[in-house]
């Protein structure tokens, strides 16, 4: 499968979530409102009411909600007509949602326990009051946690990919996206990096709604359903906003977004197709291998991504 190194800018890839988000803003926090109600809120009522039960909830309907959600605002960043009920559309393959969250879940985990030993002599060292002990054991924890934030990474495309090819293998899904990665994780972890401003202001209101107003056991649930909204509504906002950044992250890597290129159909285009492209005087780049790089232009993205809105704009004044 072809794969492109990202060079461009993460402004570039926020400027085209910003691009793709536009008068779509509404749409967009409605999906993920839905989507926060469905999860967050629905795991605290039965947290405050049954307990620990409610981690499983979150295990079976988490796969499911993610597909959904990544396919929503997939057609949202790729000019097509996005509609709010997308985001339950991964409840219609339950079991290859279910089946790709959990493995990418036991993936990590599996590289995660790498920091299990260190973090156990912190606990005993911090214990025990030997701070020095507990420092080296910090350090080498947060060092041994490094592999399992690299394998998130690496794995972070295969629910893309099981939107994109719906009979990709659950395994298939996450060794391609392995191969999409090499070369891009870097870049991926700086966009995501890059919200963490967003981020502290929209987590502002919920640190000081939450420390105001606690939830304890006498807490009734319509109070925890507010306190699970109210709180995070900057925050999901925010979540709008990067996760269109996300698809477009997406789009650049699979070659689906490219200079002179828009492919909307999430296909990727042949050698015979580029070719013409080339002689009619789009520009066309060539796939890479992991050791080389692409040289792209962030004008051309943006004249790209014109060309393919004035497009959209035509045919919707035909319809």
């Amino acid at each position: 499968m072809e794969y492109f190194i990202v060079t461009e800018r993460c402004r570039t890839m926020r400027r085209l979530a910003r691009e793709a988000l536009s008068e779509r803003w509404g749409i967009g926090f409605a999906a993920e409102l839905i989507l926060h109600l469905a999860v967050t809120t629905v795991y605290l009522v039965l947290l405050h009411t049954l307990g620990e039960i409610a981690g499983l909830y979150s295990l079976l309907v988490g796969g499911p909600f993610l597909i959904g959600n990544l396919m929503f605002y997939m057609a949202l960043f790729r000019n097509r007509e996005p509609h709010i009920e997308q985001v339950f559309y991964g409840f219609h393959r339950f079991g290859r949602s279910l089946g790709l969250y959990l493995y990418f879940l036991l993936r990590i985990s599996l590289w995660g326990l790498i920091a299990g030993g260190p973090m156990l002599i912190f606990f005993f060292a911090y214990e025990a009051g030997s701070g020095f002990l507990a420092f080296i054991a910090l350090t080498l924890t947060i060092a041994a946690m490094i592999p399992a934030v690299l394998a998130a990474l690496r794995y972070s495309q295969s629910f893309f990919l099981l939107i994109d090819y719906p009979d990709m293998g659950i395994v298939e899904c996450v060794r391609v996206s392995s191969q999409m990665m090499r070369g891009n994780k870097m870049k991926y972890f700086l966009l995501l990096l890059s919200f963490i401003g967003w981020g502290a202001l929209a987590g502002i209101p919920l640190g000081i709604i939450e420390a105001a107003f606690p939830v304890t056991a006498s807490t009734s649930i319509f109070g925890v359903i507010m306190l699970s909204i109210i709180p995070y509504l900057a925050i999901i906002l925010v979540l709008v906003y990067q996760t269109t950044a996300a698809v477009a992250f997406y789009d650049l890597v699979k070659g689906n977004l490219r200079p002179g290129v828009i492919n909307t159909t999430a296909e990727i285009m042949s050698p015979e197709q580029a070719a013409e492209q080339h002689q009619t005087g789009d520009i066309a780049i060539e796939p890479v291998s992991d050791e080389q790089n692409i040289e792209s232009s962030e004008n051309e993205i943006e004249v790209a991504v014109a060309q393919n809105s004035e497009q959209t704009n035509e045919l919707q004044k035909e319809h």
